[in-house]
């Protein structure tokens, strides 16, 4: 028998996605604050920095982030997937593609302490814990791009930011999701 692998898309959110959007954030105490207007606004669907994860054309996750000049970084605000299809790459295709686009190659965020499998999670893709943050409740968690320049490391810096509005299709074993899709088809 030969495995087929289904596709994932990862692509800009259109405000109109919004409501569904904000179903998704409400599966998790850590991403209710998603409706809040400060972090989707009609700036944050306009600027890219809301990014959702597609599925045979349903949405099934959501990362948002906004792209800080002072001081350079991306902070990550929200990364969540729909609980039903949790531990199918879909969170870790959402961080790659917010790696991707950082203009800096440096990505900071706040984790709950109590949240052990998304402290994990994100150790697991190359984040450091690099203080506490929000009273002690929280670790500081980043994320610095590394690349080879003249047998030292030294941060990535891009200047123009590429990709932005832009879909990317990463090749994932979807299987166990697409049961889920088709069971939930409206």
């Amino acid at each position: 028998m030969t495995l087929r692998k289904n596709q994932i898309t990862i692509r800009n959110a259109q405000p109109d996605e919004h409501a569904a959007l904000c179903r998704i954030a409400r599966t998790s105490l850590s991403t209710r604050a998603f409706g809040d207007y400060r972090f989707s606004s009609k700036e944050a669907y306009a600027k890219g920095w809301i990014r959702v994860a597609e599925f045979h054309g349903i949405v099934v996750g959501l990362a948002c982030v906004r792209h800080k000049q002072r001081p350079p970084e991306t902070k990550m605000y929200f990364l969540v997937v729909n609980p039903q299809i949790r531990n199918n790459g879909i969170g870790s295709a959402l961080l790659e593609d917010i790696k991707e686009q950082s203009p800096t190659g440096r990505i900071v965020l706040d984790v709950n302490q109590d949240d052990e499998a998304a402290v994990r999670f994100y150790m697991n893709r190359g984040f450091t814990i690099a203080g506490s943050s929000l009273k002690g409740r929280c670790w500081r968690m980043e994320w610095q791009h590394q690349t080879k320049e003249k047998g030292k490391n030294a941060s990535r810096h891009r200047s123009v930011l590429h990709g932005h509005g832009t879909a990317r299709r990463l090749t994932l074993d979807m299987r166990p999701a697409a049961r889920w899709v088709r069971a939930h088809q409206f």
